[in-house]
């Protein structure tokens, strides 16, 4: 056999012997390499042990329903606070929920998240007991997370939605941290 056949039989052994060792860890992880996403699952069902399955609390909801992730908004706190045009509509987001680019990490807070696009999140704890960026306990078990600014657009007064706050936020754009403005409607289950 020539040098060069020897040289490629030898990366070619290399090569399925990698193979099969990535197979086997793919294999004993439960078929996914996706640590952070099999532990937002994870932290998901603890949540949903405490808020039930589907998780409606105060005019909003969170709920998996035919392959989607849902959130619901009430409008009428957003009316009475000058929104217009949405009269007898709810606010409605969606995405596939097997979208793995929508799942995302708020380190400040340490929750894990579900973007809806627009600036519109549903976020839940890491942990319901303590913020491991903190170290402190953990006050927000979850959060709806609304972008204000179409809203305001329409004639929202984002001071004045009874029961959401209107609060600035640290978060990540392009890799730098930044302060936004948010509408916030948080609950924590202790």
């Amino acid at each position: 056999m020539k040098k060069s056949g020897k040289i490629g039989a030898a990366v070619a052994a290399a090569g399925l012997a990698l193979g099969g060792f990535l197979f086997l860890i793919f294999h004993n992880s439960g078929g996914t390499l996706d640590v952070v996403g099999k532990d937002a699952q994870r932290a998901l069902a603890e949540v949903r042990a405490v808020a039930g399955q589907e998780i409606v609390l105060d005019g909003a909801a969170f709920r998996e329903s035919g392959g989607y992730y849902w959130m619901e908004i009430d409008p009428s706190p957003f009316l009475a606070a000058g929104l217009r045009g949405a009269d007898g509509l709810a606010f409605q987001f969606m995405i596939k929920n097997n979208n793995r680019l929508a799942l995302g990490y708020h380190a400040a807070m340490d929750h894990y998240n579900i973007t809806f696009g627009g600036g519109n999140l549903f976020e839940w704890a890491k942990d319901l007991r303590t913020n491991g960026t903190t170290g402190g306990p953990q006050d927000k078990d979850i959060v709806f997370v609304l972008n204000p600014e179409p809203l305001i657009a329409a004639g929202l007064d984002p001071e004045n939605v009874e029961g959401w706050a209107y609060a600035p936020v640290q978060v990540e754009i392009g890799g730098r941290p930044a302060t936004v403005w948010k509408l916030l409607k948080p609950f924590d289950f202790a």
